[in-house]
C-alpha cells in the first residue's frame, strides 16, 4: 500500500508529544496518530485534489488539524499540521482550496475537450473514409 506519512514531534502543557498524519495514497484514508496510536482515521480520497483532505481531533484540550493536498502537476503530496490554529513547523506550504479547485476543474476540462475533439475527428474520418 503506497502510505505516505509526516510526522511531528511537539510540546503539549509540558508533555513532549509524537504526531504523524498518515494518508494511503490508493485507498484514500488519512489518520492522525498520536504516540504510536491512532486518534482518529477517515476516508479523504477525493479531498486531497479537490481543495485539501481535512482531518482534526481533540487531544487534551487542543485541536490539532492535520491537512494533505497533492499540489496540481505534483506527484507527491504536501502535509501540514496546526494545533490550536498555529501551523507547525515542518508543514508544507498549502494551496489556497479554491485555487486547487480551479485548477483541478481546468485540467478536467481540458481533458473533457481532448476527448470530444479526438472522438469528432475519429467519426469524421470514419464517415469520409
Amino acid at each position: 500500500m503506497m502510505q505516505h506519512r509526516r510526522s511531528w514531534t511537539v510540546t503539549l502543557d509540558g508533555v513532549e508529544r509524537q504526531i504523524d498524519v498518515v494518508y494511503a495514497g490508493l485507498s484514500g484514508w488519512m489518520s492522525i496518530e498520536v504516540d504510536g496510536q491512532q486518534r482518529k482515521r477517515g476516508w479523504r480520497e477525493w479531498q486531497t485534489v479537490i481543495g485539501g483532505a481535512l482531518l482534526s481531533c481533540e487531544l487534551d484540550g487542543h485541536r490539532l488539524d492535520a491537512r494533505v493536498t497533492q499540489p496540481f502537476g505534483q506527484q507527491q503530496y504536501a502535509f501540514a499540521l496546526s494545533i490550536d490554529g498555529a501551523t507547525q513547523p515542518g508543514s508544507d506550504a498549502q494551496p489556497e482550496p479554491a485555487k486547487l479547485k480551479r485548477q483541478t476543474l481546468t485540467a478536467f476540462g481540458l481533458l473533457m475537450a481532448g476527448i470530444f475533439v479526438f472522438t469528432f475527428v475519429r467519426v469524421l474520418l470514419e464517415r469520409l473514409g
